[in-house]
């Protein structure tokens, strides 16, 4: 008897450009689960660091694809490069991340 094998559960890392939405298709084409759309914000939490995106675009976005979004808000000081990109892994048992 064969086992059913699983989807891996995954983020996509979502600018709300063509290159994510890109990435996001690949990834659930190599048969993941992409649960999680995660977007870097500015310090003031409204726009998108990548395209200047307003907030609540992209939490439309993530609503039309039936996906979680979770924001990280970053400035651009000297040590934010040292921050975990996903302080939230371990809660939700993410296996894979893409971006585009």
């Amino acid at each position: 008897m064969g086992t059913t094998r699983l989807p891996q559960k995954a983020f996509c890392s979502w600018s709300g450009g063509k290159d994510s939405c890109l990435a996001l298709g690949y990834a659930r084409q190599a048969g993941y689960d992409v649960a999680v759309l995660l977007n870097m914000l500015a310090e003031d939490g409204e726009y998108s660091r990548s395209h200047g995106l307003q907030r609540g675009i992209l939490e439309a976005q993530a609503d039309a694809q039936r996906r979680h979004h979770r924001r990280i808000t970053e400035g651009f000081g000297e040590q934010d490069h040292c921050r975990p990109a996903s302080p939230w892994h371990g809660q939700t048992r993410l296996a894979n991340g893409y971006h585009g």
